[in-house]
């Protein structure tokens, strides 16, 4: 059985998607895409708050004007036309590359999606399974508590995923209620380190996420995407990872999720040595039964294929035997989530 462990589904960016208007959403786009200088952009970014005129485009694109100018940033691939990657999209993907289930994740780019995807889990429960997400930097409020436990408890959701970026100090004493609740309701967390502007910054991050799941032994964590932080060696910021990470990755209740191939795209080319390098390096260090294989569809279309995306594993990963390719790529998933 192959499993993907990374991948979204989403209704038009457009919409409201579980914010409080279609404004407030569109606002969220906006902050991000003043982040998003590692991606295919054209024209200056905007500023969070800058009037600029920021629209939710066609073809992957998001567009806006700033100095007098036509600006966009291609956020998804051109297959993306309108915006949205509704389910039946991903479930055709699938069938089309052999991709027996998958696991949905959100991303508040995308929108507040918990009912969404549990609805998507509840059609086709063979085939896709999802995880939660809140507003991480408000994590201990109560509303927030009251709403992972309803996705725990009354949705089905198999486990929390959350962005360090939306809660830096991961690692403050406030957030006792969050961790609390998460061992009590016992699921997996899924963390995305996220993009930093400095290599000291994103250190000091992994540092404190160290210090915090040291604290909790018996809390299942995969560190997301690679760790995140994926550079050009030429880069004066680059951390070499999984290298200058291996304590994190290292800790006996933490998985590592590979594939995300997306990350290369403006300085590497199929089959991607340096993603086989970091694969290999981490191999090494926690061995083929604590690696995950995610694809972060439809993103991952910006870069390569998702038939790619598994060959990179199947077939250009040749330090891994044929029954630790099989873990990878779904067995430790399924043992992991309960699937």
């Amino acid at each position: 059985m192959i499993i993907d462990i990374h991948a979204h589904v989403f209704p038009p960016l457009s919409e409201a998607s579980g914010y409080d208007s279609p404004e407030e959403h569109l606002k969220y786009i906006q902050k991000l895409v003043s982040t998003c200088t590692h991606m295919i952009y054209e024209g200056p970014l905007p500023e969070p708050d800058e009037n600029v005129q920021l629209k939710v485009g066609k073809y992957g694109k998001i567009e806006w004007i700033k100095d007098g100018k036509k600006c966009f940033l291609r956020y998804l691939p051109p297959t993306v036309v309108d915006m949205a990657w509704p389910p039946e999209h991903m479930l055709a993907h699938m069938d089309w590359v052999g991709v027996d289930k998958a696991v949905l994740y959100q991303n508040h780019f995308y929108g507040r999606l918990n009912d969404y995807l549990a609805d998507c889990v509840k059609k086709w429960p063979n085939r896709f399974s999802a995880v939660a997400q809140i507003d991480e930097s408000r994590a201990s409020e109560e509303p927030q508590l009251k709403e992972l436990k309803r996705c725990i408890m009354t949705l089905g959701l198999k486990g929390l995923f959350f962005e360090v970026s939306q809660c830096p100090n991961i690692d403050k004493e406030d957030l006792s209620p969050f961790w609390d609740e998460l061992m009590h309701l016992k699921v997996p967390l899924i963390l995305e380190l996220g993009r930093t502007p400095t290599a000291e910054q994103y250190l000091a991050r992994v540092s404190k996420t160290i210090k915090v799941l040291k604290k909790f032994p018996d809390l299942k964590v995969i560190i997301s995407t690679m760790g995140s932080n994926i550079r050009d060696p030429k880069d004066p910021e680059y951390v070499d990872i999984p290298k200058k990470i291996l304590n994190l990755i290292k800790l006996p209740n933490v998985w590592y999720e590979i594939g995300y191939l997306l990350a290369f795209d403006k300085f590497d080319e199929y089959p991607y040595p340096l993603a086989q390098k970091m694969t290999k390096e981490a191999y090494k260090a926690v061995g083929a039964d604590k690696l995950v294989w995610g694809s972060d569809m439809p993103m991952l279309m910006r870069t390569c294929t998702y038939r790619q995306a598994i060959d990179f594993v199947r077939k250009h990963c040749n330090f891994l035997s044929e029954a630790e390719k099989d873990l990878v790529l779904g067995k430790n998933a399924s043992k992991l989530l309960g699937l």
